[in-house]
This record gives C-alpha cells, structure tokens and sequence, in this order.
C-alpha cells in the first residue's frame, strides 16, 4: 500500500490523479452486509482514458487481445489454498490453525488429515457462507477441500471462457474469505508458508488454449502423442520462467514454500499426472487438455 518510486507515477509526475471506471457488469452484493453494501471493480486509466500499465488488470486484457488478434483465446481456472487460523498465537507467539467453529473439536487442529470430511464439516458454516457470497458476487466456486496441513483447505472454481472473469473472480473470492472468516472469529491467510515444517499454499492455474472454431490447440491428434503446441507452451513458460518469479514468488515468505519433498515445485519441470512439477498435464479427457500451472505462492 506504499507508494513505489520505481513506477515513475510518483514524485516523477507529481503524483497525477489517475481515474478509476467501473467495470461493466462488476456491481455486486456483499453477502451479510448491513446495512446493505455493493462492491464494484476498478479499471485505473490516465486523465487521456488511456489504460494505466501498472494495473496488472490491464495487462491482462492487452494479452488477450493480443491472442485474438492471431485468432486465440485463452481459457482457465484457479485452484486456491490457503488457512484458517487462530487471531491468537501459539505459547512461542507463531500462528496456529483455528479451531473448529462446530463442536470445537481439540487436536485435530494440530494434525494432518489431507480430504478430511470431519475438518470440513468443522468450518462448514463458514465454508456455507463463502458459497452464498459468491453466488451473490457472480462466482462459480466448485468444491472446498480439506488440503495437506493442519487448518489448510482448497477452493476451486469452475473453468472460465474470459481469463479476466477468471482473475476477477478470484481477487473477490480472497475477499469474500477474508470476510467471512472474520465474522467467525478467525484468519484467513493466504500467504505461502504461513506455518513452518508443514505445507504451504500455492495458486495453480489451469489454461488451455482455443483456435477460432473453438478447438482446443492443446488437444492430441495422435494418440499418446502430445500436441506440439501444448510442448511448445510449456517451453516457453520454461524459458521465461527466472524473470516470471517477479510475479510467481515476489517476497521472502514465498520462498519458504519451495522444498525438496513437498508437493511445491523447485524447478521449471513438467510431467502428466504429476503433482510435484511446475507444469501438470493433469489425466483429462482429450478434449479438456490443458497445463496446470503450479508454481505461483
């Protein structure tokens, strides 16, 4: 929330007002607001209407327009994971997972129990909540699960054909978390490796591209034969992985998150089926083809 230099927007310029226009369609209801509130997006723009290129929303749409322009469009998903804690902190003052909202279960807070039904039924008010806000908010949220480590959960969306719905839907969806675990008396935090010696929480992306007759160009011809343009993608985001660690791991804590043995990446690998490389070609129908994207904290 601090002004940054680098940018030139700043003491450079005199700190210019920069506009912000609604998106269209963006309006909302926030969920339990009272009295009620709406909530709707920004797009930052100079006093020229020009598009502000330290709005990363707007860089977004200039690469989608950029793939039309060639006859492409992308489509995606996210999977988010993140935790539940406690606003107390354990007795040598570190974050500690919450303890259930139902029951009040002791214990099973400090272990793991990776697609434990019982851990989520122990948040499920919460977890209900999350899902009427984002039906309020337009958001097609799929399945939460109980993910690797103690107070850890996944929240997947459905597949999007706009990948600007796709990233709006999932800024909202960080908010709308936030929100409602607050008003039930815990954090949520979605840092990368929030808790130590156990897992952290990664942002995977699911893309796939589609030619102009809404062919997946990612999808085989050949039987067990994969498509070169899927190869060819994956070397690129190999190729330009080193500078997109900018964006993928931008502080220290992002760091901590990359270990040998766990389900992060530590290299620009890839593999079919294989949850401990950077870029999964997860067993889909050959239709639905696609790269997970794994690396982002």
């Amino acid at each position: 929330g601090e002004d940054v230099p680098d940018t030139g927007l700043v003491l450079n310029e005199g700190d210019m007002d920069i506009f912000a226009h609604p998106i269209p369609n963006s309006l909302i209801l926030v969920h339990k607001s009272n009295p009620p509130r709406g909530e709707v997006m920004m797009s930052m723009r100079d006093k020229f209407k020009k598009p502000i290129l330290t709005d990363p929303r707007n860089i977004l749409e200039n690469k989608i327009l950029e793939l039309k322009g060639r006859g492409i469009s992308a489509k995606g998903a996210f999977e988010l994971e993140f935790f539940l804690v406690s606003h107390e902190p354990d007795q040598y003052g570190k974050l500690q997972p919450a303890k259930s909202i139902v029951g009040k279960r002791k214990g099973s807070r400090l272990r793991t129990d990776v697609y434990s039904v019982d851990h989520l039924h122990g948040m499920m008010p919460l977890f209900d909540d999350v899902y009427e806000a984002a039906h309020l908010a337009g958001i097609q949220a799929e399945t939460v699960i109980s993910e690797y480590a103690p107070g850890q959960f996944e929240l997947t969306l459905n597949y999007q054909d706009s990948l600007l719905k796709a990233a709006d839907d999932i800024l909202r969806l960080k908010r709308i978390i936030r929100t409602q675990a607050r008003s039930y008396g815990v954090t949520a935090c979605f840092m990368p490796k929030p808790i130590e010696n156990v897992s952290g929480s990664g942002m995977h992306f699911h893309i796939s591209l589609f030619d102009k007759k809404g062919k997946n160009m990612f999808a085989e011809s050949k039987k067990d034969k994969f498509n070169p343009n899927l190869l060819h993608a994956i070397g690129g985001l190999r190729n330009t992985m080193a500078d997109s660690m900018l964006v993928f791991a931008p502080n220290a804590n992002s760091w901590r998150r990359f270990l040998v043995g766990s389900y992060a990446p530590i290299t620009p690998n890839w593999g079919f089926d294989n949850r401990s490389v950077a870029f999964r070609i997860p067993s889909s129908g050959i239709k639905s083809r696609r790269i997970e994207h794994r690396v982002s904290g």
